[in-house]
């Protein structure tokens, strides 16, 4: 499939313009606007990549939550918006209370340095599909 085919199928499952949950701009931002009662919320998903497995080799996993947040946080900036809260996601192969509560601390900073909120977010735990998180 060609990018352009790829491109024109996702622009064909957009609003028309105006509409509610019109986009507002093209394709190739890591966010975009969409419209909402007349007002553009920027939406945007983003995670730490390679950085999970740096934090599983070193068992230390309290300062991804920063990275992550700081990720999408960059990613909102970009289309000119200004970001006020996100949700986290979090895929692990088994849930350990310990790892998720260090994750939860890096999360907080990063919102804190951020000055944003943490509006929800979810843990799936999935076994089998992937190692570690």
């Amino acid at each position: 499939m060609l990018a352009s085919e790829a491109d024109e199928r996702i622009r064909n499952t957009w609003p028309p313009a105006n509409a509610e949950g019109a986009v507002k701009l093209d394709i190739g931002y890591f966010a975009n606007v969409i419209n909402i009662g007349g007002l553009g919320i920027a939406i945007t998903t983003d995670g730490i990549g390679s950085k999970a497995m740096i934090a599983t080799m070193l068992e230390k996993y309290d300062t991804v939550g920063i990275d992550c947040v700081a990720m999408n946080v960059n990613d909102v900036i970009c289309v000119g918006a200004k970001p006020v809260s996100m949700v986290d996601y979090i895929a692990i192969e088994k849930v350990k209370a310990d790892v998720l509560d260090a994750i939860s601390i890096g999360l907080c900073k990063g919102s804190e340095l951020a000055g944003i909120s943490i509006s929800g977010g979810e843990t799936a735990q999935l076994r089998g599909m992937i190692s570690r998180f």
